[in-house]
Formats: structure tokens, sequence, C-alpha cells
């Protein structure tokens, strides 16, 4: 059996309010479609609204993941009742792959440089030592 992903949605505005997940299982009993009372009861991004004020679509088992993907963003179209989504473009796309590369590059050094200094402690707390007994000298040789 299969359990449609819903879009849940303001119906005075079209505000999506939830994207319900799928599921397909063997079992039926598992994954029983729910009704819109369920899932006000279920979703905090429901509770508290009249099952007057919401709608919702669903989207055929397997749109969900195809659908989303690369989306920018979507919104429920009140005339058709039709999501409409809009798409990265590939320039868009690139920038957000160059980016998440350079996050990941910056955070590989920041954790080579925190697991250099963790490794070391004993080797800075040495320098701080030795650059203390220069000080000392120079005051006790009269700033040589």
């Amino acid at each position: 059996m299969e359990k449609k992903s819903r879009v849940y949605y303001l119906i005075s505005t079209g505000e999506i309010l939830l994207k319900t997940s799928e599921c397909l299982s063997d079992n039926d009993l598992s994954i029983a479609q729910t009704t819109i009372h369920q899932d006000i009861e279920s979703y905090p991004e429901l509770k508290g609204k009249n099952s007057n004020e919401i709608d919702y679509i669903e989207l055929e088992y397997g749109a969900l993941s195809s659908t989303f993907t690369n989306a920018k963003s979507y919104r429920i179209n009140l005339d058709s009742k039709k999501l409409e989504l809009t798409y990265y473009t590939q320039e868009e796309l690139n920038a957000i792959q160059q980016q998440a590369q350079q996050n990941e590059e910056l955070n590989s050094r920041v954790l080579d440089i925190s697991t250099y200094l963790n490794s070391n402690v004993t080797t800075i707390a040495d320098v701080e030592d030795l650059i203390l007994q220069s000080e000392q000298n120079k005051i006790i040789n009269g700033g040589f």
C-alpha cells in the first residue's frame, strides 16, 4: 500500500503549511492514509487550525522527491489548486555547489588546525615559557 504525500495550505492565501512524507509498505495497516482531522491533531504545523481554514493536495507516490529536487520555491495556485514550483537555474545550482565545496574545505581546514592545536598543547605552552624566559632574561640583563 502507498501513502501519498500531502501539501497542506491555507485556503485564504495559499501559504504552504506542511508537506507530509510518502510511504510504501507491504503491511496495509501500518500506513493507512489519514484524514485531515487526524493530521491536524498529529502535526504541530497544523495544530490550532480549523479544517475550514486549510486544504491539501495529494502528490502521486514517488513524485515527492522528483518534484522538489532543485526546487527554489513552491506555492499553491488557489485558482487551479495545483502546485507551482520555481526551480533553481543551472548557474544558481553551480553557485550553491561551489559554496558547499568552499564550506567543506573551510571546515576541513578548521578541523585540521583544531586537531593540530589540541595535539600540540604542550608545544604551545613550551613556546610561551620560552618567550617569558626570554623577557625575564632581558630584564635581568638590563634590556639585552
